[in-house]
């Protein structure tokens, strides 16, 4: 008996003095890091339901609050590049917003437009790009620094891709989050009132995919176990709270598709 209370007690201690991880602080949203030119280390949040840019010190106190400005009918979709030096070379922080709509072709279809912009701290539109979704920045390693933009017409099937090249400044010190892809596979009609559709599309040996419902706080609310013989979800939303949501298609322990829609 004193020999199984020595084991226990010996591994106790052994856990707690090898266990190096704790928890350092909770924030509301999903936290990326970045590197800002002359400045250093930072971290940011995009507040959805705000239309903000929370950039924090990396104790967590807040370093900058940037209000987004966003176009009439269409909702904050996602940020990218916040730096200082990627865009011009002044010390202000800028970024590039996404912006996303939805058009009603009848009551029940529909189709997607996005919108880009390159804003500066103090709300001074640098860049904007109607029917831009998605981004990404290249160099050829001789200071000549582009800004690619995907154009999409989703209101043809199928849809046209044209894109953009502009010569900017500079380039991210850091590596950016991966920015979303619009394509086809987006929940609809966005936003919602009563009832919201999303396609998947599932391996037909498929029997564990699921998808699941997120709060912008990251409180999970809903989870629906798929068909691998269909190809859409229905969700009835009327019980939902009005803002904007997040889910995730998970197969096995993979999250194989991701979105975002609102709730009005």
């Amino acid at each position: 008996m004193k020999k199984l209370i020595f084991t226990g007690l010996f591994a106790l201690l052994s856990f707690t003095m090898f266990s190096q991880i704790s928890l350092d602080n909770t924030v509301s949203g999903a936290m990326y890091s970045v590197e800002l030119e002359d400045v250093g280390k930072k971290y940011f949040v995009t507040d959805y339901l705000n239309n903000q840019c929370l950039i924090y010190n990396t104790n967590y106190s807040t370093y900058k609050t940037i209000d987004i400005s966003v176009p009439a009918l269409y909702w904050l979709y996602e940020l990218a590049y916040v730096s200082t030096k990627v865009f011009d070379n002044d010390d202000e922080v800028e970024l590039l917003a996404v912006y996303q709509s939805y058009v009603f072709v009848t009551d029940t279809t529909g189709y997607y437009v996005y919108q880009i912009r390159v804003i500066d701290e103090d709300g001074s539109l640098m860049l904007d790009v109607p029917d831009g979704g998605f981004s990404t920045v290249i160099s050829n390693g001789t200071n000549e620094n582009k800004l690619l933009i995907f154009v999409y017409d989703f209101s043809i099937s199928p849809y046209i891709v044209t894109t953009n090249i502009y010569s900017i400044y500079g380039f991210p010190v850091s590596v950016p989050e991966e920015l979303s892809v619009p394509g086809e596979l987006n929940s609809y009609p966005n936003p919602a009132r009563s009832q919201i559709t999303i396609p998947y599309e599932l391996d037909s040996s498929e029997t564990n995919a699921w998808i699941i419902i997120r709060t912008a706080n990251g409180v999970e609310v809903a989870k629906y176990q798929l068909n691998a013989n269909s190809t859409k979800l229905n969700i009835n939303v009327l019980g939902f709270s009005k803002g904007i949501y997040f889910y995730d298609l998970q197969s096995g322990n993979t999250s194989t598709q991701s979105g975002k829609f609102i709730v009005h």
